[in-house]
């Protein structure tokens, strides 16, 4: 009877440690701890689209046009627009891309150069500090009777990212051969042009 007895309590002492009791109300919310120490600098991201300069479109009819003489074209018809983003080092380093449009051409990247054998033609540009100069010349008579452009041109500046150096631009990269063979809409989203605007 005594070892039944202590059976029976051996039993109900270890029902009772391992039951669970219910759970108990939620304690209330601690206070926040101390903000922790501000994590160093990270590495610089890549180069970004903030330093290209970009025009509007702008009608050919909005430059005066008259007439050059240059020693590969004969006589040019050529018109200027003001563009202080062309310094020496965009001249030296960076990248100048031009485009022109129109209904019947579309979005070309200049020097463009259209036509037949006999009535052969090229727009194009040259390069001054604040300035670029457009031209059209008739590559077959070497005169510029009637080859001034209808329609618009748009520049972008990429500056260099290395003076001294144009083998590398800051367009990600891209050397300016590359850039200069990329069609406009390429470009366009590289950098992230609008379809119109300047900056």
């Amino acid at each position: 009877m005594h070892l039944v007895a202590l059976t029976l309590l051996a039993f109900i002492f270890i029902a009772g440690c391992t039951k669970e009791g219910p759970q108990g109300p939620q304690g209330t919310t601690g206070l926040q701890g101390p903000p922790g120490a501000n994590g160093g600098a990270g590495a610089a991201g890549p180069a970004g689209t903030a330093n290209v300069i970009y025009s509007s479109w702008f009608a050919t009819t909005t430059l005066t046009w008259a007439d050059s003489t240059h020693a590969d074209f004969g006589t040019i018809s050529r018109g200027n627009r003001a563009a202080p983003g062309v310094t020496t080092a965009v001249i030296d380093n960076g990248v100048v891309l031009t485009y022109f449009r129109s209904a019947s051409s579309g979005t070309t990247t200049l020097p463009y150069t259209f036509g037949s054998t006999a009535n052969l033609r090229q727009y194009g540009f040259i390069l001054k500090q604040g300035t670029i100069t457009y031209y059209a010349a008739n590559l077959s008579t070497n005169t510029a009777t009637g080859v001034v452009p209808v329609g618009e041109f748009r520049y972008v500046i990429i500056p260099g990212s290395v003076a001294g150096s144009r083998t590398m631009s800051t367009a990600n990269n891209f050397t300016p051969q590359q850039l200069q063979s990329m069609s406009y809409t390429q470009v366009a989203q590289l950098y992230h042009l609008p379809d119109n605007g300047s900056n």
